[in-house]
């Protein structure tokens, strides 16, 4: 069913959905089997956030709008999709219940298997920052669950030759409890931005600088 409903859409939109599904996009799902994208930037990310737009215009009513960031005052990027049944079958892909009865994102190897090097580009583009001193990237992933990190990791290893290694930080909300993100080791790195490069927008290419 995956493969059907997902062969609806061109390969540079479902990358898009699946890599930044990873990071910094979001879904929310009818109960009449549709469901709706979104994606929220910082306005100093407006650019990127209308190249996604680009992409996903067949399914989208307007562009991204300049909307307030509630509590912070700044500014944000914002679009989403319309509800579509071409985009249900993210749910059952990319989600699961949550506690509250509310459907979570969590990382599956069903899920990986479908994100190639464009995919890889989205994430990065979403969810990386080089530590500059020292040429490495660092993938935010602290959203997720540590096994969540490592099913991360090992993929990246595995399927792209990305070395890197599972880091844990302290949740400062939460004592006692631990974040975790990836840190991609210098070698690794190097592996990264060679796959990634030819898929990341002039407007994002501060991401791979290391100086």
């Amino acid at each position: 069913e995956t493969g059907n409903v997902s062969a609806t859409l061109s390969n540079s939109q479902l990358q898009l959905l699946l890599g930044t599904l990873l990071g910094d996009g979001s879904m929310n799902f009818s109960n009449t089997g549709k469901g709706r994208y979104s994606s929220n930037h910082g306005w100093n990310q407006h650019e990127y956030n209308c190249q996604k737009y680009t992409v996903l215009s067949e399914f989208v009513k307007t562009p991204p709008a300049k909307s307030r960031n509630s509590g912070y005052g700044s500014w944000l990027s914002r679009f989403s999709t319309v509800l579509r049944q071409e985009l249900f079958f993210l749910k059952n892909l990319c989600y699961r219940d949550g506690p509250s009865g509310r459907p979570t994102k969590f990382v599956n190897q069903q899920w990986l298997d479908l994100i190639d090097v464009e995919g890889l580009a989205w994430w990065v583009s979403d969810d990386g920052s080089m530590l500059r001193k020292i040429a490495s990237i660092q993938l935010h992933t602290e959203g997720f669950s540590e096994q969540e990190v490592r099913l991360l990791s090992h993929w990246l290893q595995t399927k792209f030759g990305v070395t890197n290694t599972v880091v844990s930080t302290a949740n400062r909300n939460r004592p006692g409890e631990r974040l975790w993100f990836i840190t991609v080791l210098v070698a690794g790195t190097a592996t990264l931005i060679d796959l990634v490069r030819p898929y990341i927008l002039p407007c994002m290419a501060y991401k791979l600088e290391a100086e």
